[in-house]
């Protein structure tokens, strides 16, 4: 599979309690690369190996989060402080700089051929949500779609303005957001788990499909929330963050 260098155009960074918790990252797309909404690819960055193998970059798997519309590639990505790609990133990525990208991968979400949609995500999660949120939007949004989003604090609601703004503009788009931890921050909305907000909101209906995205602790309270509504498995979908 080809292996594309891809320029980096900006660089968006999230802080919590000091310290930059997410990077937005935005690529110059390279020309012939197509992939799906919902896809993801690997990532690597030039100046980083893999520590048993010198001669092979260090890739990791990133969902795209721009819509294949968009003139550019996103990216949303959780910074790990273990000495892995996502700290090397946040310490040496700058703009003008070079990542390298290998895909797309997984399968393409069948969001047209849903009447009814439901995105559960935690964190960095919401970037194949977003994804296919963009391009729901772009084309002229006709079917109802829910969005439940679960997050620290207010400041880690990305792309709250984005989604309100979608939320607003279509009647057939609602976004569900609740912040788990309590801080001196702006939140004035729901505070814990997403989950009881699922319960109470989530469509239940037999035409409805439900896609979730987020840590495996927070997947496996979002398959018990959905399992206590009714949903059947068959209507539960796993989808790479």
């Amino acid at each position: 599979m080809q292996d594309f260098r891809c320029k980096v155009l900006s660089i968006e960074r999230v802080k919590e309690r000091g310290r930059n918790s997410y990077l937005i990252i935005r690529l110059k797309k390279p020309e012939g690369f197509k992939f799906s909404a919902g896809q993801y690819v690997l990532l690597a960055h030039p100046g980083l190996r893999q520590e048993k193998n010198s001669a092979e970059l260090l890739f990791r798997p990133y969902s795209v989060a721009s819509s294949p519309y968009m003139e550019f590639l996103e990216f949303c990505i959780a910074v790990k402080y273990s000495g892995g790609l996502t700290e090397f990133l946040e310490k040496n990525l700058r703009v003008g700089g070079e990542l390298v990208m290998r895909g797309p991968f997984g399968e393409i979400i069948p969001f047209r051929e849903h009447e009814k949609i439901v995105f559960v995500v935690t964190g960095a999660g919401i970037a194949p949500a977003i994804s296919v949120l963009r391009d729901l939007c772009l084309e002229g949004m006709s079917k109802p779609v829910q969005l439940f989003y679960g997050f620290p604090t207010c400041e880690h609601f990305l792309y709250r303005a984005e989604l309100e703004k979608c939320s607003s503009d279509n009647k057939c788009f609602s976004v569900y957001a609740a912040a788990n931890e309590e801080g001196g921050c702006c939140w004035r909305g729901v505070c814990g788990y997403i989950q009881p907000t699922l319960e109470e909101a989530g469509l239940r209906d037999e035409k409805a499909h439900y896609y979730l995205c987020g840590s495996s602790g927070s997947l496996k309270a979002m398959r018990v929330a959905l399992r206590r509504m009714g949903i059947k498995k068959e209507r539960i979908h796993f989808i790479a963050g």
